[in-house]
């Protein structure tokens, strides 16, 4: 069943749910191992012991890996339910944690703040108009590096959606975009594509895109 992901997860028992089970099926556990596997190459070319943001955080996936990394985070969320789940399984970071409650169209931060801005499962959600509007916080909040992931719409993407919507299977692709309209995109926010990994294309959607500001 769809549902507006902004006000569902505005509930307790609904982050819970989330955390606990995200991850813990075979798909979820697969897709976690090959989305650690693409970041770590993407970002196996520099440091990361930096500050680094993950926007729209949920319950953390990206912001322990973050950690792993001897980043110092800032995990930033638009709910306050998922952001206590968070926080309880966080709660022994010893300050290289700090979460902080964002929207992402106004970002709370000064300029170039960040040696790196993450953001996975969010972008893909919203429509292009505020897609773009992200973009820009992201790239002004980011000294250099952003990591993100989309929805990608190539033709095999366009295809597998139409077969999954004619056989009864709701999508939670939420607005596809092209390689190209992204790098457009990316491009009038100030940012450049470096890299860009679809996540495991037979079955799922999800892009990942490492980006460097424009210089």
């Amino acid at each position: 069943m769809e549902h507006d992901s902004k006000s569902y997860y505005q509930n307790y028992a609904a982050a819970r749910k989330y955390d606990k089970t995200r991850f813990k099926t075979i798909r979820g556990r697969v897709f976690k191992i090959l989305r650690t596997r693409i970041m770590n190459r993407f970002l196996s070319e520099f440091c990361l012991k930096g500050k680094a943001f993950d926007l729209a955080c949920g319950t953390g996936l990206i912001s322990e890996w973050l950690l792993k990394k001897k980043c110092k985070v800032v995990s930033g969320d638009f709910s306050f339910e998922m952001l206590s789940v968070l926080k309880e399984k966080f709660s022994g970071t010893n300050g290289s944690l700090n979460i902080v409650r964002t929207d992402a169209l106004s970002l709370p931060f000064q300029a170039e703040c960040f040696d790196l801005v993450t953001c996975f499962r969010f972008i893909n959600l919203i429509p292009p108009e505020s897609r773009m509007k992200v973009h820009k916080e992201v790239a002004r909040v980011s000294r250099k590096y952003a990591l993100l992931s989309y929805s990608a719409a190539d033709r095999y993407q366009r295809l597998r959606r139409f077969l999954k919507g004619f056989l009864g299977y709701s999508s939670n692709g939420g607005f596809p975009a092209t390689k190209e309209e992204l790098s457009n995109e990316l491009r009038i926010a100030g940012f450049e594509i470096v890299s860009t990994k679809m996540l495991l294309s037979l079955f799922t959607e999800e892009l990942i895109v490492l980006v460097k500001k424009i210089t």
